[in-house]
């Protein structure tokens, strides 16, 4: 999917968003405007992601900062186990325990800061069971799960690994499957990287750094063994919308994506309502 005008306006709101976290004076602010607000014009023919690739080094790099949210991720992560443990009391009510990690792991990509609109987890965490998937192809995942030989799962923001991992022992113990757990490369907004991973992840999925420092995966940035896994997997789950930008042209069957439409632009390319949450196979769009 191709940058937009209103995607290059949602780049500004970002970089404002993000100095107003990092607390900068007003001259170093303004530096970082200026130079952005003459990089924004400059950018065609290229997917959100990738732009988001350009501006977030370029802050970094003027205001000496390397990872821009190490301190959000950190607390987006303890308030997503917080919220899991609530949550995983719903369980029992769900027949269908894949249904229930979906929505757990939907629930995740709620936590996003580079999203056109603001999030409430705690919100949100109130509702998700009592909402459906606008798109739901979850019957469909299900039956591509049992056969599944080899399966890649494109990980999103940090918080929302929180999520991942449930829906991750879910599949393990239902399907009797071990994942390849892909992140990105190195921080990149709030996205999660191998270095802020710790704990269990690692005992029920293969994590792999995928070698994209996109917010958003692309198989021609991707390490060597990144692009074979990805090459050789005959299911791919794909969470997020930054992971959406760069897939949905692809027409790749294999593709499932789950995520919550945070913007305009991704509302309008496929016809669905801002605030949806889907569990879409892939297509090609027209």
């Amino acid at each position: 999917m191709h940058l937009q005008s209103e995607c290059k306006v949602c780049l500004l709101n970002q970089t404002l968003n993000t100095l107003k976290i990092l607390e900068l004076d007003e001259q170093k602010r303004e530096l970082v405007i200026d130079e952005i607000s003459k990089i924004l014009p400059t950018l065609k023919n290229i997917t959100p992601p990738e732009a988001a690739q350009i501006i977030y080094p370029k802050i970094s790099s003027i205001v000496g900062v390397r990872d821009l949210y190490k301190e959000k991720k950190r607390e987006s992560i303890l308030k997503a186990k917080e919220i899991l443990e609530v949550l995983k009391k719903r369980e029992l009510d769900f027949e269908d325990r894949l249904l229930f990690g979906l929505k757990l792991a939907v629930l995740g990509n709620t936590m996003d800061y580079g999203a056109q609109s603001s999030f409430c987890i705690e919100s949100d965490a109130r509702a998700i069971f009592d909402i459906d998937f606008l798109v739901d192809e979850s019957a469909l995942l299900k039956e591509r799960l049992k056969n599944a030989k080899n399966i890649v799962y494109l990980a999103d923001n940090a918080g929302e690994n929180v999520f991942d991992e449930e829906l991750l022992r879910i599949i393990s113990s239902e399907f009797d499957k071990r994942v390849y757990y892909f992140v990105r490369a190195k921080p990149i907004i709030n996205d999660i990287s191998f270095e802020d991973l710790e704990g269990e992840i690692f005992d029920i999925a293969d994590v792999v750094d995928s070698g994209c420092e996109t917010p958003g995966f692309l198989a021609k940035n991707a390490t060597k063994e990144a692009k074979e896994i990805y090459q050789k997997a005959d299911l791919i789950i794909s969470k997020g919308m930054g992971n959406f930008e760069t897939l949905c042209d692809e027409g790749d069957d294999r593709i499932f994506f789950i995520f919550k439409v945070k913007c305009d632009v991704v509302s309008k390319y496929i016809g669905i309502k801002q605030g949806s949450i889907l569990c879409m196979r892939s297509f090609t769009q027209k």
